[in-house]
């Protein structure tokens, strides 16, 4: 019995093995489905790009999937991603590579293959949103007002689609009737002018901020945008550039009087 039991379970040890092989020998492909639909997106990165397909690894013991956007690396969202699906920033555009082709590298423990979609991303101006925000300076918690010219079709899409962050911290866009669209005679056949308003983020301290304006379109892809302004702003004393700076700001003082010789005790709230 006891030889029929050690027997049985190499059996089910070997079927086992044999499973897992054949799934993770699983053949690397892409299917001709890509988000987005056109494979275009800005000049600044960050188009949100969908590979589908199978023999994908996700970041871990069993191995590392890299997808390659020309040869500069897409920054992949680990979390959405499978053995079947990869999720990914694509990476700003070098000087001269409006046309970059989309190459797959898998590696592992026992593998490693290297896998040329025959799709190219292309970065184009005319998908790189530009925009103005105003007023650049303020109190946390303030609204924030975005203007520029944006393709039509991302423009009507949902506002869950646009991304704004203030030093790493969301700027909040959840309600619609934030977007307010301009005349028309300011607009073209290509592009949109328009107007969105965001509130900062209540927990930022004070400081100097640069700021991020993203949005996803399943068919023109867009991405991060361009944040213009009449004049750059510098912190004076480093150099950088940034687009926001905070300030404190104090709602009450307990008292406005004391002895001329100090010591008084008094409490800022704000």
């Amino acid at each position: 019995r006891l030889l029929v039991a050690k027997q049985a379970a190499m059996v089910g040890f070997l079927l086992f093995a044999v499973v897992v092989a054949a799934m993770g020998a699983a053949a690397l492909r892409v299917e001709p489905e890509f988000h987005p639909i056109y494979l275009q997106g800005s000049e600044n990165g960050g188009t949100l790009l969908r590979i589908r397909g199978s023999g994908f690894f996700r970041e871990g013991r069993e191995g590392v999937t890299t997808v390659f956007i020309g040869s500069e690396i897409c920054n992949m969202i680990s979390y959405y991603s499978s053995d079947t699906e990869i999720w990914c920033y694509t990476p700003p555009m070098v000087p001269g590579g409006s046309y970059a082709r989309i190459v797959i590298s898998v590696t592992g423990v026992d593998r490693g293959e290297l896998l040329d979609t025959g799709r190219s991303f292309q970065y184009r101006s005319d998908r790189t949103p530009r925009l103005d925000v105003s007023p650049r300076g303020g109190r946390p918690g303030q609204s924030l007002y975005f203007r520029g010219f944006l393709t039509r079709n991302s423009a009507t899409n949902s506002v869950q689609d646009f991304d704004i962050r203030m030093g790493g911290a969301r700027c909040d866009v959840s309600e619609e009737e934030n977007v307010d669209y301009a005349p028309n005679d300011v607009s073209t056949s290509n592009t949109l002018y328009y107007r969105l308003r965001c509130t900062s983020p209540g927990q930022l301290e004070p400081g100097r901020y640069n700021m991020t304006f993203k949005t996803d379109d399943a068919y023109y892809g867009f991405g991060l945008a361009t944040i213009t302004a009449p004049e750059v702003q510098h912190d004076m004393r480093t150099g950088e550039r940034f687009d926001f700076a905070t300030s404190g700001h104090i709602s009450s003082l307990s008292s406005h009087v004391g002895g001329t010789r100090g010591g008084a005790m008094v409490t800022l709230r704000g």
